[in-house]
């Protein structure tokens, strides 16, 4: 009860056959999770998993952490995926702690470039986790949004609750990205942390 676990993957590639693969993991994360609290473990365990179903050309990019909800303790670990962008009072950090994609490698290398981060929060920092799909949004010239523009909605409002956080980025995507049709699904998760000893 006091360890809060979050997950973001993205799945190589498009359509039905990647959603059956996103299917898969988020069912063996949600097993794994289940009889296992150290992120990094859970990300080998879920590589191992994946061995005998996928095939040559699929991989899995994920952020998957801890908070211990008593401490402010966040455990991390990424496999390949997009940095986690990380605020305390307008300063910003992006948190790239080393890791390779599920599914491109079932052996000692993705265990050994598999590390975990560990840090404590502090009241009204936060954490944001997303997907491509965001930073890689694109207008008319072709030009990405990118994680300089995130970072500095990000900066711009982190004083704000975190519906307010959350729709502003959505509305600057949107502006910027108008006159182009998004070509890939858009995955958001902010946390703020708020804990005051009574």
């Amino acid at each position: 009860e006091n360890l809060l676990g979050f997950v973001v993957a993205d799945v190589s590639g498009k359509g039905i056959s990647a959603a059956f693969v996103m299917a898969e993991i988020k069912g063996i994360f949600q097993s794994l999770a289940k009889i296992l609290q150290n992120p990094r473990e859970i990300l080998i365990k879920a590589n191992e998993t994946l061995k005998h179903s996928l095939d040559k050309k699929t991989f899995i990019t994920a952020i998957y952490g801890t908070i211990e909800l008593n401490t402010g303790k966040v455990s991390l670990v990424r496999a390949g995926h997009t940095p986690v962008i990380y605020c305390n009072h307008n300063k910003i950090d992006l948190l790239t702690p080393k890791g390779i994609g599920l599914g491109l490698d079932f052996g000692e290398k993705f265990i050994n470039n598999l590390k975990e981060l560990e840090f404590y929060l502090k009241n009204d920092d936060i954490l944001v986790l997303y997907s491509d799909g965001i930073s890689e949004s694109k207008n008319s010239k072709f030009e990405d949004f990118g994680i300089e523009r995130l970072t500095e909605v990000i900066r711009d409002n982190c004083d704000k609750p975190i519906d307010e956080i959350d729709n502003k980025i959505m509305k600057e995507i949107s502006l910027f990205s108008q006159d182009y049709k998004q070509h890939d699904d858009i995955t958001l998760v902010i946390f703020k942390w708020n804990f005051r000893n009574k």
